[in-house]
């Protein structure tokens, strides 16, 4: 019985840690899914439009509905020196104020449909095939840095969702199993130990952040919906079977 403690004891103590990387990983995964969406954000493409435009309104409107990229503002000729010397002021230095009329309109454009350099010339491509467009500009090794982040990250998600995907049939076996064994008491004990292991693996977290004023230790509390469930998965996934 006692032998019997301890291994409880310290499998506990286990998951207790395991949740407590599980949290802090989820906690990374989220930051570095905000910062690709934020990346995706700025990264902007302009596109030149054509001098011949007749219905600009219309236009407008159409790339507004576009489903390829999220309208960000339309320029026009007349006001696109002004906007150039706000991100660019030594233009003035460069090119006078007479010469603004040079400036075409434009529009500028992010959020782009494409995870990959293909799929963005391939929206590019279909752009440029207007009439209304002269050309489509953007920051080629801007994109290429998105695209690489963007890569890495979803080999891991996929990886790591394989092998959640595999633990999760395990689980689901097991718990038939155990239920037509009608050994329901033994099931519901291992989802208590794992919550309680879990929160308690949450709770110290917490105390870390409040130590160390270490904000990679700051945790949102929506978190437990995933920690908690994890911590019960984890503990009858490694109960002995005997059934």
């Amino acid at each position: 019985m006692k032998k019997l403690k301890l291994s409880l004891i310290f499998k506990l103590v286990a998951v207790t840690i395991i949740s407590m990387v599980f949290a802090l990983s989820l906690k990374y995964y989220n930051y570095c899914k905000f910062n690709l969406q934020q990346f995706k954000q700025d990264l902007t493409a302009v596109i030149i439009l054509s001098d011949t435009i007749s219905d600009m309104e219309s236009v407008i409107n159409g790339f507004k509905e576009n489903t390829d990229f999220k309208f960000v503002e339309f320029v026009d000729k007349n006001s696109a020196y002004s906007k150039a010397l706000e991100t660019s002021p030594d233009l003035a230095n460069i090119m006078p104020n007479d010469n603004k009329t040079y400036f075409p309109d434009y529009i500028v454009i992010n959020e782009i449909a494409a995870v990959n350099k293909q799929q963005l010339e391939a929206v590019k491509e279909k752009l440029i095939s207007s009439d209304t467009i002269k050309e489509v500009l953007y920051d080629d090794k801007a994109f290429d840095i998105y695209f690489r982040q963007l890569d890495i990250f979803i080999f891991f998600k996929n990886f790591f969702s394989y092998i959640i995907l595999i633990l999760t049939i395990i689980f689901v076996i097991k718990a038939v199993l155990y239920s037509i064994s009608k050994k329901h008491l033994i099931i519901i004990y291992e989802i208590l130990y794992g919550i309680s292991a879990a929160f308690i693996g949450y709770i110290i977290i917490c105390l870390l952040a409040s130590l160390t004023k270490n904000n990679f230790f700051v945790l949102n509390w929506n978190l437990l919906l995933f920690i908690l469930p994890f911590g019960a998965f984890l503990t009858f996934l490694t109960k002995e079977s005997n059934v």
